[in-house]
């Protein structure tokens, strides 16, 4: 028996792993998940948020950062559009973020939000920090047009908002460090700004919390979960957690298994030479 476990087949370990990757994407089962606190003072914000306030979301990813930040950018628009009484305008200063918005919008329908009354989608807008600060001082400007084609000044959603000052919050997602947002959104015009980061730039970017220049961080996958939790959707990111809890238990199962099984061996041995 110990030896057929000492040389157990790797592919059965594979299997085991396989499986426990598998079935909570299928299924998530939704494993107990502590909320921490920055991902509690993000929720809070947007919570506390009154109707008619205009947010505006920045979806700044790239496909390589997607599994990490997209299901946080899908839980907090959830939120804006499910839970709350708010305008949402998403913009972009990342090629890729029309490309990434549109799978948002797609994977929250069933609102009774109207598009260009309730919400409206930018689109990408060239230049980075220049364009940041752009859309800052004069959003129409800025966008000539939405994303689809229509003229900015003919949406109903946008017919009071001219600059920054008529935003009452900001959100970014983003792979890349968010320092642009707190210089030209929470810097020039002390808009609130929250963050939804991958976990990597996660510590870096914790003085921007402590210093009140952001109002919330999420962290990477693990914060989507939490933020999942906190509004009571469980969804990709509840799965993955989920596949990454089970598996770290199958590995962990073989470990306590590999050494077991040499320290009884090696016990055996030692009888075997008296």
């Amino acid at each position: 028996m110990l030896d057929k476990l000492r040389n157990i087949d790797r592919r059965i370990i594979f299997v085991l792993v396989l499986v426990g990757i598998a079935f909570p994407l299928l299924n998530p089962i939704g494993l107990p998940v502590e909320v921490t606190y920055t991902t509690q003072m993000f929720y809070d914000q947007i919570e506390a948020l009154p109707d008619g306030s205009t947010v505006v979301m920045a979806v700044d990813y790239s496909p390589g950062a997607a599994p990490e930040v997209e299901p946080q950018a899908m839980a907090v628009a959830r939120q804006l559009f499910y839970e709350k009484d708010v305008n949402v305008v998403f913009v972009s200063i990342v090629a890729t973020g029309p490309m990434f918005t549109e799978g948002i919008l797609e994977a929250i329908e069933g609102h009774d939000r109207v598009y260009g009354e309730d919400y409206v989608h930018l689109g990408y807008l060239a230049g980075l920090e220049t364009a940041i600060s752009a859309m800052a001082q004069n959003l129409k400007k800025a966008y000539n047009t939405d994303f689809y084609g229509t003229p900015t000044n003919e949406l109903p959603i946008l017919d009071e908002v001219t600059d920054a000052n008529d935003f009452d919050a900001f959100v970014v997602f983003t792979a890349s460090e968010p320092s642009q947002y707190v210089r030209q959104i929470e810097g020039k015009y002390g808009i609130p700004l929250g963050v939804g980061i991958n976990a990597v730039i996660f510590t870096t970017n914790l003085p921007y919390l402590n210093s009140g220049q952001v109002f919330g961080i999420i962290n990477g996958l693990t914060g989507a979960a939490e933020y999942e939790l906190l509004i009571g959707q469980p969804g990709i990111a509840t799965a993955g957690m989920d596949a990454l809890s089970i598996t770290h238990l199958v590995v962990l199962a073989f470990i306590i298994i590999g050494n077991v099984v040499t320290f009884m061996t090696g016990d055996d041995k030692k009888r075997g030479a008296k």
